[in-house]
């Protein structure tokens, strides 16, 4: 299928041309609200449950925007095997990536309850909750489910440590930070998206990433426990000096059946925004990229074009000279009880914090103007920390419904544990959208 799209559409060199952009005027608002940010009503509800494939340690999950087959479809950064499932028999080769899939129901994330201490091996991180939602299929993909190029320049180590087998300036593919988006639908399969930023080891400058993007397609007749194929489509299909787009959120909006793609520069000083046609994801010339002047573009803007920054802080950067502990995340999607474009996620991410702080901001429409983001709840920070809050928007069965989780550390005989949380919570009444 993969060979099909490649005769279908013929995709450019991918390089930037910095030229005075061809603009058009923005769109007409896709919805209109007023200028609000909601809140919940039950901010301090506690855990529903854990997220666990009890065969490996996974950290920092995040599930593609709606469901595939009816089904959760996650992409998560590193994992661990584990023997026996047992959480002291880590083996230490750290994969990159791994994906899995998880179950619904009718009223939301299918939650089981925990198995006897006499049926598991992961009591130590489990004994605090009551249910658990399976990832599955057991295990992982040797060499991590995001593929590197074999035999190019980007290295199957994560970590691109020199030490072992990456020269010092190799390409390393960075942890997948955002989910995999599904595009099209045709009979019996779901076509995805994955927007990968891909760092030199020694050189992590804004405008030294490039980013590569990947198809991923699944047959709905296939074995309950097959993953999506994932297959790289184009290396640096945004260039270097270009922003990531799609690495730092999304939005499938089927109002006008465009893809926005939110790129973040790599120390977080800005957020730009590009969006394509549904049905032309593959195909470089069919982006846009949006001017904060009120216009799209076709040329695409480099990273330290101020005329491109959304001039939207939705996550507070690290305080001078302090190290950042973890990664902030979040999730961008539109709630139709809220009746705004929404962006959930951690504001801060430093260990010092009282816990994980997790904010939103809204907008009438994909490009803005957004909110600025305000807390809306604290999650407990793990020991010693958490990080990597993320929305799952495909587990909702009602508008009201906010479904979230993020990585919380449990520490065990000197040595940190990787557990997902899952969190339900509830908009408030206040938050409504006129009208309901």
């Amino acid at each position: 299928m993969l060979s099909l799209f490649k005769l279908l559409f013929i995709l450019s060199t991918g390089t930037i041309t910095f030229a005075s952009p061809s603009r058009r005027p923005v769109d007409p608002p896709l919805l209109k609200r007023d200028n609000i940010n909601p809140s919940f009503s039950n901010p301090n509800a506690e855990p529903v449950g854990i997220v666990i494939d009890p065969t490996v340690q996974r950290d920092s999950c995040v599930t593609s925007p709606t469901l595939v087959n009816g089904r959760s479809f996650w992409l998560c950064r590193d994992t661990d095997k584990l023997t026996n499932e047992d959480i002291t028999t880590i083996n230490p080769f750290i994969v990159h990536s791994s994906a899995a899939w998880s179950n619904m129901t009718s009223s939301g994330p299918e939650l089981l309850p925990i198995p006897p201490a006499s049926q598991q091996g992961n009591t130590q991180l489990t004994y605090n909750y009551t249910s658990q939602l399976l990832q599955y299929p057991p295990g992982y993909t040797k060499g991590g489910y995001v593929p590197y190029v074999v035999g190019g320049d980007e290295c199957s180590n994560t970590f691109g440590d020199p030490g072992t087998d990456c020269a010092p300036t190799t390409e390393v593919i960075i942890y997948p930070n955002s989910p995999a988006y599904p595009v099209a639908s045709p009979s019996g399969s779901t076509f995805m998206a994955l927007y990968e930023p891909i760092i030199n080891t020694t050189n992590t400058a804004n405008d030294n990433i490039e980013c590569s993007l990947y198809f991923l397609g699944y047959n709905h007749s296939s074995n309950l426990t097959t993953l999506p194929t994932i297959s790289l489509w184009k290396e640096a299909f945004f260039p270097k000096g270009a922003y990531c787009y799609g690495s730092y959120g999304g939005i499938v909006n089927e109002v006008d059946n465009y893809l926005y793609l939110y790129g973040q520069t790599y120390n977080r000083s800005s957020t730009a925004l590009a969006r394509v046609p549904l049905n032309e994801y593959l195909n470089i010339n069919e982006y846009q990229y949006y001017y904060n002047n009120g216009t799209w573009s076709n040329v695409q803007p480099h990273v330290d074009d101020a005329d491109a920054n959304l001039n939207g802080q939705f996550v507070q950067p690290a305080t001078p000279g302090v190290p950042a502990q973890g990664y902030g995340q979040g999730t961008f999607f539109y709630s139709d009880y809220v009746g705004r474009y929404v962006w959930l996620g951690q504001t801060h991410f430093e260990q010092w914090e009282p816990g994980v702080q997790v904010g939103v901001s809204t907008s009438a429409n994909p490009y803005g103007p957004w909110t600025a983001a305000q807390n809306i709840t604290l999650l407990p920070h793990g020991n010693p920390f958490g990080y990597s809050s993320v929305v799952h928007p495909e587990m909702s069965t009602n508008d009201q419904d906010v479904w979230l989780s993020y990585t919380a550390y449990v520490r065990l005989n000197d040595t940190n544990y990787y557990t997902q949380p899952l969190y339900k919570f509830e908009w408030s009444s206040s938050s409504a959208s006129p009208g309901l």
